[in-house]
């Protein structure tokens, strides 16, 4: 089953619009009002390129925040959730596990903080 992205946005009254995630992943930009929901996602790596991002997978107690540099391997096959945190948009780089992730060589990767 093909991994599916689903952006949400909470300040407008257009509905949810479903894709498919390509082979080599996908860039996306939040705003303060918009999240993502992703489906079909276990393996697939969430780096935060920009900004604070929050994680939330259903079935799972955990809150995962990232911020610049940091990345979470998705590790459920329920659905994923992703918020951007305070005032900032954020930039994210959805990649299959195995699928190199381009990044700025200022921002360390580092584990994810749990909240």
């Amino acid at each position: 089953m093909k991994a599916t992205l689903t952006t949400i946005d909470t300040a407008a009254s257009t509905r949810p619009r479903a894709a498919t995630l390509p082979p080599e992943g996908t860039t996306l930009r939040l705003v303060r009002t918009r999240g993502a929901s992703m489906r079909n996602a276990l393996g697939w790596r969430v780096r935060a390129l920009h900004g604070e991002v929050w994680i939330t997978q259903d079935g799972d107690i955990r809150d995962i925040v990232l911020e610049p540099g940091q990345e979470y391997i998705v590790d459920r096959s329920g659905p994923v959730l992703l918020w951007t945190l305070g005032d900032a948009d954020a930039c994210l780089a959805i990649r299959p596990r195995d699928a190199s992730v381009q990044r700025p060589a200022a921002l360390p990767a580092g584990r994810p903080a749990f909240a």
